[in-house]
Formats: C-alpha cells, sequence, structure tokens
C-alpha cells in the first residue's frame, strides 16, 4: 500500500483507539494530504486509465471511508438511541 493511504489508515486507528465521543466520530475527517490525493487521482481517472499502483491507492482510500461512515452511522444510531 503506498504511503498516503497507510498514514491515513494509520490516523483513522489512532484516532478509534482514544475512544472518541461519538460527536468526534462524526465529526472525523480525513487527513488534508489524503484528501487533496484523491482528488488527484479522481482526476486522473477522468482523463486516462489509472496505474495498477494509483488503482490500488484508490480503493484503498474507497474501503477506509467505507470503515469512517460505517463507525459515523453506528454512532449516529447510539446518538438516536439516548434521545
Amino acid at each position: 500500500m503506498p504511503a498516503v493511504p497507510q498514514k491515513a489508515y494509520a490516523d483513522w486507528l489512532a484516532f478509534v483507539n482514544s475512544d472518541p465521543a461519538a460527536e468526534d466520530v462524526l465529526a472525523y475527517h480525513l487527513l488534508d494530504e489524503a484528501q487533496a490525493r484523491i482528488r488527484i487521482l479522481q482526476d486522473a481517472l477522468q482523463k486516462r486509465d489509472l496505474t495498477a499502483t494509483e488503482q490500488e491507492e484508490l480503493e484503498a482510500y474507497v474501503q477506509l471511508d467505507y470503515l469512517i461512515q460505517a463507525a459515523k452511522l453506528t454512532r449516529l444510531e447510539e446518538l438516536e438511541q439516548q434521545r
């Protein structure tokens, strides 16, 4: 896995392991560096086929986004149940 997705995964894991409040999970967003790289990959995809490495990198971000969104949904449901 390229370095930027690894850094983004490490940031997410550190965040989750810090036992954040539900509101903090809902406010979480990828590192700015990761967001910039995703935009670069998306722009490249619109102009040409991605290389195998670029495709792997983009897929890593998609998987990480799925994990983050799943955590946000879980925390949102927890908040709704508390009301």
